[in-house]
């Protein structure tokens, strides 16, 4: 599956990245408007969005809603207490919000899951 990734962190992207990996899917990486552009023109099944990004997040999220519609699933990351950022990325189009923890120790198996495999 080819998966958009939000992410803008130099640190978690590789743990990230190996994670889809693994599982069999292509991540696509971006952080600005253009790369998103460039994923979505080349099919994306998922998008994944790291909400405590210093990257326009909100705005990307906007950009994927307003290109792919309703139907793509976009599942925000972030701190697991911080409910106020939970609820300002289900506001901005996320489908829902996992903690950090669940996309660093399975990013594969929360597409599968979002993905409806």
């Amino acid at each position: 599956m080819r998966v958009l990734v939000i992410e803008d962190n130099l640190f978690f992207r590789p743990k990230l990245e190996a994670s889809l990996l693994a599982g069999g899917h292509a991540p696509a990486f971006a952080a600005d408007p253009g790369r998103v552009e460039s994923a979505l023109a080349d099919g994306v099944n998922v998008v994944l969005v790291n909400v405590a990004a210093r990257a326009p997040w909100p705005e990307l999220v906007a950009l994927v809603r307003q290109r792919a519609g309703d139907t793509l699933p976009i599942v925000g990351y972030g701190p697991h207490a911080d409910l106020p950022l939970r609820d300002r990325a289900i506001a901005s189009g996320c489908n829902d919000v996992v903690p950090n923890g669940t996309i660093a120790a399975d990013a594969a198996r929360v597409v599968e899951r979002y993905a409806g495999f």
